[in-house]
């Protein structure tokens, strides 16, 4: 007989050699995320193939041997696991390319609140992965850009912990995110609560890199206060700013004056709880701002801010708020203001997104103050936002006052007349439509969201499928306090897979984000 032809000794497949030796190509492959190279994927083929066979050589033999089933399990066992690492090798992971992998790598970035700097969090995870990838991330400054410090959150961390970091530890690691990056991106948030030396240690060291810094974000101390004008003449790159303060007394009698010949400057925000924070700023190449204060301070600003794209004009309560004449902003496109009262002095021909809280006191004036500022500017206003309680006889009355609104939103603190309103955008056979032109509906509510949950899906779904309405968008965000019904939701998303453009949201944090961004809020400090 032909030994070829002999089932025992040539028709079984060899058993494969699973040890594999340190220090060689293929253990590198097995042990690391290397990618491997074209002549490592034939090799790792053929083992692959290997396994294969002999694999269906051993089902086949446990089925037809009871008695040794224990012993070829076993092997059977051993094999498939061999084979998954080696099939891993071959994953099209392994070969992103470096620039998208490192698009994913900065998509991994916690949020700046949830950002606690820790070595087992993004980014200094993706560099214990593999040599590849921490070569990658290494190699990405906007990767380490970003340096958050929040002593407000460290305290709170420290009460539950019983005990609080060390500078050292954080210094350490600023150092090192420091060097790999380029521009800075510096959130800094100081405790009035905790001790102000290692506070102090830590924003000199920042201090020191200050030609470098892009994006400012700062919580104000009076320490951190007198180290910040400190810095005049020292921040040519800085194109944003954020200062919060909230003390009850101003850190200083002094004005915060480093900002005033920080040239590349183009947006900031402040916000002082309790009192007006003087603060010099080159107010011409400003493009966006945002603040709470009195109007006297606004008004300075608004002067001097010829090229301002996006604002944000909170004036305190209580306040007399009077204008020797009208300002005019030929370049203003977005407008959050938190009284109609503002828009009696303002002048803005661009204009196309406006936010108006609904101060009660001035809702009876809203109306003549918007048809005043519009007839005034001529501008192209498309959107409009209010914020505050609802007034369903205001909203309707100016939904059908101008036709040239495409986009509408309502963000509601207390739910008393939103489904009244919602009852006026409906569909009815009796009735003229109102706002037919309407492309966006978005609704926002920022506690209580008890309404009418079927009455607003009807709604939405009568005008996306009228043939005379033009709903395209719509927006539902809330607290989930109460969350929606089950066939609310459920028809909700229903109306998204007929090709709705939905937004639907019952997440704090989301929901904050949407509705800050809804009145042109800062977001990139978020």
């Amino acid at each position: 007989m032909d030994v070829s032809s002999n089932y025992g000794i040539e028709a079984v497949p060899e058993t494969p050699d699973i040890s594999v030796l340190p220090g060689t190509r293929h253990h590198t492959l097995l042990t690391t995320n290397e990618p491997p190279e074209d002549s490592d994927t034939v090799f790792i083929q053929s083992i692959v193939s290997k396994c294969d066979a002999r694999l269906a050589y051993l089902e086949d033999e446990i089925s037809k041997s009871p008695d040794r089933r224990e012993e070829l399990e076993e092997e059977r066992l051993s094999l498939l696991a061999y084979r998954a690492q080696n099939r891993a090798i071959l994953s099209p992971i392994r070969r992103i390319p470096p620039e998208i992998l490192g698009d994913i790598f900065c998509w991994t970035l916690p949020p700046i609140l949830d950002d606690s700097n820790l070595v087992g969090s993004s980014p200094w995870l993706s560099t214990h992965i593999s040599s590849r990838w921490r070569t990658i991330s290494i190699a990405m400054p906007a990767l380490w850009s970003r340096i958050v410090v929040d002593y407000t959150q460290i305290h709170e961390r420290a009460r539950s912990r019983g005990r609080f970091s060390s500078s050292e530890y954080h210094l350490s690691l600023m150092a090192t995110r420091i060097q790999r990056s380029q521009k800075l991106k510096i959130h800094f948030y100081g405790s009035l609560e905790m001790d102000s030396r290692p506070q102090i240690q830590i924003f000199e060291f920042l201090m020191q890199h200050s030609p470098r810094w892009e994006e400012l974000s700062v919580g104000l101390t009076t320490e951190i206060f007198s180290l910040l004008n400190s810095l005049h003449g020292r921040l040519p790159s800085l194109k944003r700013l954020w200062v919060q303060w909230d003390g009850m007394e101003t850190p200083s009698d002094k004005s915060l004056d480093c900002f005033h010949a920080a040239s590349s400057l183009v947006e900031f925000g402040v916000v002082n709880e309790f009192r007006d924070l003087p603060i010099r700023l080159p107010a011409p190449q400003l493009t966006r701002y945002e603040l709470n204060g009195p109007w006297t301070t606004h008004e300075r600003i608004l002067l001097g801010a010829e090229n301002l794209v996006e604002a944000c004009i909170d004036i305190r309560p209580n306040l007399e708020m009077q204008s020797d004449s009208i300002i005019e902003l030929r370049h203003l496109r977005r407008l959050y203001v938190s009284t109609p009262l503002i828009l009696s002095v303002l002048k803005a021909h661009a204009l196309e997104e406006l936010a108006v809280f609904m101060d009660p006191y001035a809702r009876p004036v809203f109306l003549d103050h918007l048809r005043g500022f519009v007839d005034r500017s001529s501008c192209p206003l498309r959107r409009v936002c209010l914020r505050g309680p609802p007034d369903a006889h205001t909203t309707t009355q100016l939904l059908k006052s101008f036709p040239s609104f495409t986009e509408f939103v309502l963000i509601i603190t207390v739910p008393d007349e939103v489904d009244l309103i919602i009852s006026a955008l409906r569909l009815t056979t009796e009735s003229i439509v109102v706002a037919p032109q309407l492309r966006s509906i978005f609704l926002g509510f920022e506690n209580d969201n008890t309404f009418d949950c079927t009455a607003y899906l009807a709604m939405l779904k009568a005008r996306w499928e009228a043939s005379d309405c033009s709903l395209t968008h719509a927006a539902l965000t809330t607290y989930g306090n109460p969350p929606l019904d089950g066939l609310t939701s459920s028809g909700l998303l229903a109306l998204g897979r007929e090709g709705l453009d939905l937004v639907l949201s019952e997440n704090d944090r989301d929901s904050t984000i949407i509705q800050n961004a809804w009145m042109y809020g800062s977001s990139w400090n978020q």
